[in-house]
C-alpha cells in the first residue's frame, strides 16, 4: 500500500522532522529557491502583463504579441 501526502511549507526544516528511511520527499523548487532582479520573460511575468491585457479587452494571441513583439 502506498499513500502519499502534500505538504507545503516556506522552510525545508518544517518537513525534517517527517522523513524517515521510508519517505521519498519531491520539492517542487520553481520560482522558490531565488528570483531574479529582473521578471521580464518569466512566467508569472508573462500571465500577468498578458491577463491584464486580456481584461482590457484583447485575445491572448493579442496579448502575446504585445508582451513579446520580437516573436513576430
Amino acid at each position: 500500500m502506498v499513500e502519499a501526502k502534500i505538504i507545503e511549507t516556506v522552510t525545508v526544516e518544517n518537513i525534517v522532522p517527517l522523513i524517515d528511511n521510508d519517505t521519498w520527499v519531491l520539492v517542487y523548487l520553481d520560482n522558490t529557491t531565488f528570483e531574479g532582479k529582473q521578471a521580464l520573460g518569466h512566467t508569472e511575468w508573462f500571465y500577468d502583463k498578458a491577463h491584464a491585457k486580456m481584461r482590457n479587452g484583447m485575445t491572448l494571441e493579442e496579448a502575446t504579441r504585445e508582451c513579446y513583439p520580437e516573436v513576430d
